[in-house]
């Protein structure tokens, strides 16, 4: 960014592209030297689904926990709320199915203005 920002003039308007949720330093950092660019953040997976195995129950059931949690559903709440951050944070989030974006505005109550659904180029 450092690098980049003496080259660019600060009222370009740029579009970003992340992929990965661990970005919101960056996207913070692009908004900060070019406020007139867009950042989008397309969705890949969700750490939990690795954790959980895909089970969107243990998810939910996480989510609506109001105490004894264990420290692996502690771990995964944080890192909900940090994707939560980061997703509410950028301008357009891209998923890649219909079930994803199903998560994003049922489980993490994004606006369905900022969520598009673009899927994958290539066929099974």
């Amino acid at each position: 960014m450092y690098l980049l920002a003496p080259y660019v003039d600060e009222k370009c308007e740029l579009i970003f592209q992340v992929n990965y949720f661990n970005t919101l330093s960056l996207t913070n950092t692009i908004k900060e030297f070019w406020p007139l660019s867009k950042v989008l953040l397309t969705i890949h997976y969700f750490e939990w689904c690795f954790d959980l195995k895909g089970n969107t129950s243990a998810f939910r059931r996480i989510l609506h926990k109001s105490s004894d949690l264990t420290r692996e559903e502690t771990m995964l709440l944080e890192q909900y709320k940090k994707d939560r951050i980061l997703m509410e944070s950028v301008d357009c989030v891209i998923c890649l199915s219909e079930y994803t974006q199903k998560l994003l505005l049922a489980d993490y109550n994004l606006n369905p203005n900022q969520v598009c659904l673009a899927y994958n180029g290539l066929e099974d």
